[in-house]
């Protein structure tokens, strides 16, 4: 027969240490709800004797300004809700591009610093040296006045291969003749990517399990990568820019305006540059 240890008494409630802590949390939030609640009538009265009702329903209302540029069609009576819509397309757009190409420059220079190339090597260590130690607004400033804002004039544009136009008002590339078109692209290579994946993870467990090569779905990623390049190339329609002659200027295809390029290079780069330098130490850890 054995006997438990009597219970030690509880503390008194204004001695309980466990009481204190939850009681500290609750008056924090208690008083951090106050101060905001305060704000907020003090932020309605001075509305209110101004005339005007705080909410929402200014969304409604004509917006009066334009946007240099919009994915979304967009005009200065379109209301508040649409322009904030606006920014917000222009604003996934640049995040989608960027995370695609900082992905490539960030993975090109991190596997360039194990180049046997001198130059190549020294050119990617002092590519991540550099660009990680400049603040990102100087860089944006220096790709916008610097580079893009000098390049030539329409008359006098830069052709690449005769696909690609630089002038001083944006960069042509070329893009789908429709945006439905350009989303299914943009569907197919995601739909695609993500299949390789699986396909590729299935093939390494075959590989596991039944000590094969794998063959089938190296097959498999053959065909999807040949599916995916024939919808891409020959399925979206391309319209290819090209030059109106001595009168200078491009029709056709799609004109990424200064502001945007200038912001994409700088993300890009400045971004790419943390990438190489996960991908060296990933790479030199292994």
């Amino acid at each position: 027969m054995t006997t438990g240890q009597p219970e030690a008494p509880r503390p008194p409630i204004w001695r309980d240490e466990r009481f204190w802590k939850i009681a500290f949390q609750v008056i924090t939030l208690v008083l951090v709800i106050g101060l905001f609640a305060f704000l907020l009538s003090n932020l309605n009265r001075n509305m209110l004797a101004q005339g005007r009702i705080f909410g929402f329903a200014f969304l409604r209302n004509s917006a009066s300004f334009s946007i240099g540029e919009s994915v979304l069609r967009y005009t200065p009576q379109d209301p508040y809700w649409r322009a904030l819509a606006a920014g917000l397309s222009n604003t996934l757009t640049l995040v989608v591009a960027g995370i695609f190409l900082t992905t490539v420059v960030g993975v090109a220079a991190g596997i360039a610093s194990f180049s046997q190339n001198w130059l190549l090597h020294r050119l990617s260590r002092a590519y991540v040296g550099l660009v990680r130690n400049i603040p990102l607004l100087l860089q944006l400033f220096f790709w916008y006045f610097a580079v893009y804002s000098n390049l030539p004039n329409p008359a006098n544009q830069i052709d690449l291969a005769e696909v690609m136009f630089l002038n001083n008002r944006g960069v042509y590339i070329p893009w789908p003749e429709t945006a439905e078109r350009a989303l299914f692209g943009i569907a197919v290579l995601v739909i695609g990517a993500i299949a390789a994946v699986l396909t590729w993870r299935w093939r390494l467990r075959v590989r596991i399990e039944t000590a094969t090569g794998g063959k089938p779905q190296l097959i498999a990623l053959g065909i999807l990568a040949l599916v995916v390049f024939g919808i891409v190339v020959f399925g979206l329609g391309w319209r290819v820019p090209t030059s109106r002659g001595e009168a200078g200027g491009v029709i056709g295809g799609l004109r990424l305006s200064r502001e945007y390029v200038a912001a994409l290079s700088a993300l890009v780069f400045y971004t790419g540059a943390f990438i190489a330098e996960i991908v060296r130490a990933g790479i030199q850890s292994v």
